[in-house]
Formats: C-alpha cells, sequence, structure tokens
C-alpha cells in the first residue's frame, strides 16, 4: 500500500512521483531522420535530467515513483477534427493530481477505452479511503486546475483558473465556492487569487515566513501577511534574450535550444504534438523549485535573489538544470508529486479566524 500524506509543500519529503516522457524509440514513427533525431535527444537528455533529479531525492531518503508505460500505439488519440494525434507524454504529475491533507484528487481524463494510464499502477496502491479518484467526472473535477491550488497547513489558496479553457472565470469560481470546497475542504481557510493558471509558477511558499514570487510583495501582504516576499525576474542573460525571442517565434508555446526559428520544426511540431506543449513564455521556472524539507531546495538553477534568500535562512540549494523545461513547460515542481510528507496539518496564521 502507498500512503498518502501531505500539507504543505515543504514538510519532510518522504515519496513522490516523478514523470517521465516517453522513451527515444517512441519518436522512431516519424520518416524525416533530422525530426526523429531531434526527439530522440530530447527524450534522451529529459530523461537524464529526471535521473540527476531522482539521484538528489533519493540521497535525501525520498522514494520515487515513476509511470509505467504499455506500447506506444496505446497512445493515440484522434483530436477535434479526427487527426490522430499522440497523448502527451506523463511529465507533468502535479499537472493531473494533488495531494491534500490524507487524500490524493485525481482530477483529469483517463486515456480511455482499454489504453493503459501511466499511473494506474501506482493509484491501484493507494488505500480507497485515501483515494478521490475523479478522472471520469466531466462536470466538476475535469475542470479543477491542481498546480492552481497552493496548499500550507489549514490556508488553501485557489487561482481563478480552470482545466477547461472554455470554462470561465465565474464559472469556475461559483464552481469552486459551491461544490468543491464545501464538499471537500470545509474545514480550511480559503482563499481566492488571481494569478492567471499554474500559480506554481508565480509564487511558491518556500518555508513558513518566506515566500518567491515575481510579482510585487504588496500583493501578497493580505494572503501571507508578515512573511518575506522575494521577487526575482528572469535573469537577464544573452541565453535568455535568446529564448525569448525564439519563444515569440512560437507564439509563446514553446523553445528548443539550437534549433530557433526553424520553421519546419515549427510545423512539425504544430502538427504533431501541439497538445505536449504550454505556454513557457509565461513561466518562471525558478519559482517552479521542490522543498525535500525546511532545509533543502531543489532549484533550477543559480537565481541570485533566490540563492540569497535561502542562504540567510540556512536553506541548502541542490541545483538540477531542466534542459527542455521550455519545450516542455515543466520546471521541478510540477515534474513531481508528494504522496507523504511528514507532520500535521499546522495553522501558520494562527492569529486568523
Amino acid at each position: 500500500m502507498i500512503e498518502i500524506n501531505s500539507h504543505t509543500g515543504f514538510q519532510k519529503l518522504r515519496t513522490c512521483l516523478v514523470g517521465a516522457c516517453y522513451p527515444p524509440e517512441f519518436f522512431e514513427f516519424i520518416s524525416d531522420s533530422k525530426m526523429r533525431g531531434i526527439f530522440e535527444r530530447i527524450a534522451i537528455e529529459t530523461e537524464e535530467d529526471y535521473q540527476n533529479l531522482i539521484r538528489i531525492l533519493e540521497k535525501h531518503e525520498v522514494e520515487c515513483l515513476r509511470p509505467r508505460f504499455d506500447h506506444w500505439g496505446m497512445y493515440l488519440y484522434a483530436d477535434d477534427n479526427g487527426i490522430e494525434r499522440y497523448v502527451k507524454p506523463p511529465m507533468q504529475p502535479r499537472d493531473d493530481m494533488i495531494v491534500i491533507g490524507n487524500k490524493l484528487y485525481i482530477a483529469h481524463l483517463r486515456y480511455g477505452g482499454d489504453y493503459v494510464d501511466p499511473w494506474d499502477w501506482v493509484v491501484d496502491q493507494v488505500p480507497q479511503a485515501n483515494l478521490l479518484d475523479y478522472r471520469d467526472d466531466i462536470d466538476v473535477w475535469q475542470k479543477v486546475s491542481p498546480p492552481c491550488i497552493t496548499r500550507l497547513g489549514r490556508d488553501l489558496y485557489f487561482d481563478f483558473y480552470s482545466h477547461d479553457p472554455n470554462y470561465g472565470r465565474d464559472q469556475y469560481f461559483n464552481l469552486i465556492q459551491n461544490v468543491i470546497v464545501p464538499k471537500h475542504f470545509s474545514d480550511y481557510r480559503i482563499h481566492y487569487v488571481d494569478k492567471g493558471g499554474h500559480s506554481d509558477a508565480v509564487f511558491s511558499p518556500v518555508v513558513p515566513g518566506l515566500l518567491v514570487t515575481y510579482e510585487a510583495p504588496h500583493l501578497y501582504a493580505d494572503t501571507f501577511p508578515e512573511w518575506e516576499v522575494v521577487r526575482v525576474s528572469r535573469a537577464q542573460s544573452q541565453a535568455n534574450d535568446r529564448a525569448l525571442k525564439a519563444l515569440k517565434a512560437t507564439n509563446g508555446s514553446w523553445w528548443i535550444p539550437g534549433h530557433e526559428f526553424d520553421q519546419d520544426l515549427i510545423k512539425f511540431v504544430d502538427q504533431n504534438f501541439k497538445g505536449w506543449t504550454g505556454y513557457a513564455i509565461e513561466t518562471y521556472f525558478d519559482v517552479n523549485l521542490l522543498m525535500i524539507d525546511e532545509k533543502n531546495a531543489i532549484i533550477n538553477s543559480g537565481n541570485e535573489k533566490i540563492m540569497a534568500a535561502l542562504e540567510a535562512r540556512g536553506i541548502t540549494a541542490h541545483e538540477c538544470v531542466f534542459r527542455h523545461r521550455y519545450f516542455w513547460d515543466c520546471g521541478l515542481h510540477c515534474a513531481t508529486l508528494d504522496l507523504w510528507r511528514d507532520g500535521p496539518r499546522i495553522d501558520y496564521f494562527s492569529q486568523r479566524i
């Protein structure tokens, strides 16, 4: 059995999911040798980076669980226009699932038909008392975006962003306030924030009293009173300037280093892997960090402001570069999902009602 318990993103991590890309042989169906080579390299380097992440986690006695794949033909589906496309690999478990307290909530669609969900082998080991599987709940949980929920003990923060792009802001607010919260979270303090989606790449409660964000600190005066708020920005480096220019060539969606402005590649991705990319131009990967415990952080790069804030609190930063984050729109936090963190639910704002 796999036990479930997690109330924050910084209590001692014991068990977590770690995503995966399809292996290089998956891309053998690509007849163009140039394109096939690009994606085989992405697959190899992505797994190398996952293995680096796993080494850091296992060094700190964290058990890492990975998805298991069936044969590749199982992952075809027809889009709204009847065109066959491959399902995106399970890179980001946190996009589809969340643990709140002693419950694992699964929000999004199964692979359909007789297809095997790569995470089923994990889900099948979670006790029913700790599992809320809503993969078939189109009317409610299909609208929920797990990375838009921030856990902090007794406090939960919901962003006004639905997983369903056709679901309006007001509709989603009403769904959360009138359906989700009363049924599941009536004993929590609920806060509503407007971060435009995937709020774990907008702000991160690092440890009690410290938050990192790319927004102005005064915006958190009410939601995180008396906390130190460290504002970060993308490094003004030549490589970053190149990334921003390349991202604009794909309408902000993705970038593969070394292949900037390759129109054949842009067309190929649009035709074959449209559903695999996100909107990376708005993602602050440095904010999307992963805490092992209150003294160890896994970060994407050596952002000076974040490093200084961590060092001031005696927190060790472990660098783990995710080379193809701009293609997958995937940071270290999104690439994992904590199933068990030590400790009970704590009220970090006991002065609140």
